[in-house]
């Protein structure tokens, strides 16, 4: 069954929502949150390295060589819920107003649905998607015992990137958002990202920075991938990150 058949059946699946299968890592995610071109790739990439499942996930291109490690059916999960709101691409940020919370548990049961299939069996895996931000508050009430890994990245260097790779245009997706707009939608990215930190437990929560990382500051590195719960593999860390790249593509 393809990922939107997938999707749509449970979607359209109205019954009360039961746990599909009990398994104490799956209710236990490491989820990378940040802004777009601010590490999260890299992040998510790296724990994936030391051991995390990441399921089905964006292959690379051009701007990621290494891959975005975000999994294909979440994305479409995400998106689609927020087409259901009413956002489109051409908003700065969806407002909060737009969530819903009697939505988490069918999340919660779609995201069950989707790893289930991809042949999850346990053990530890990790999260990413750049619209995790708006629905931080789902991922919280479906995962209360998740670790929240927050990659933080200068602005001037996440605008710089944003602006090299279009990630964002304005309908019909062929002009540009001009800088005052991107610096708009990366304050409000911080701002979200800056309140996962302040409303979240002290334990559940740690902040690193992209920078550092290609920088060489491997041990903040090595304690945070080992509070996440995985084992830091120093020859996969050296082996994924090429400063070189990452200085250039973001």
């Amino acid at each position: 069954m393809t990922d939107y058949a997938l999707l749509e059946k449970a979607l359209s699946d109205d019954r009360v929502i039961e746990r599909s299968w009990q398994n104490p890592h799956m209710d236990s995610p490491i989820i990378i949150a940040g802004t777009y071109r601010g590490g999260t790739s890299m992040m998510t990439g790296l724990c994936a390295a030391c051991g995390a499942w990441t399921g089905r996930t964006m292959p690379g291109n051009d701007f990621n060589p290494k891959g975005y490690f975000e999994h294909e059916g979440l994305k479409s999960v995400l998106h689609l819920m927020l087409q259901i709101s009413g956002y489109n691409d051409s908003d700065d940020l969806p407002p909060e107003s737009l969530i819903d919370m009697r939505d988490a548990d069918r999340l919660h049961h779609i995201l069950e649905t989707l790893m289930l299939a991809e042949g999850y069996q346990g053990g530890p895996w990790v999260m990413k998607n750049p619209k995790i931000p708006f629905f931080w508050r789902y991922f919280d009430r479906i995962y209360p015992n998740a670790k929240w890994i927050i990659a933080r990245r200068d602005k001037a260097s996440i605008l710089k990137s944003m602006q090299r790779v279009n990630v964002l245009t304005l309908k019909p997706k062929a002009e540009p958002f001009t800088a005052d707009i991107l610096s708009r939608v990366i304050d409000g990215y911080m701002m979200r990202l800056d309140s996962i930190e302040r409303q979240l437990p002290a334990d559940r929560v740690r902040n690193i920075s992209s920078d550092d990382i290609v920088a060489g500051d491997t041990d903040t590195l090595k304690d945070v991938i080992e509070w996440a719960g995985l084992t830091y593999n120093e020859s996969a860390v050296k082996e994924f990150i090429e400063p070189a790249y990452f200085t250039q593509s973001g």
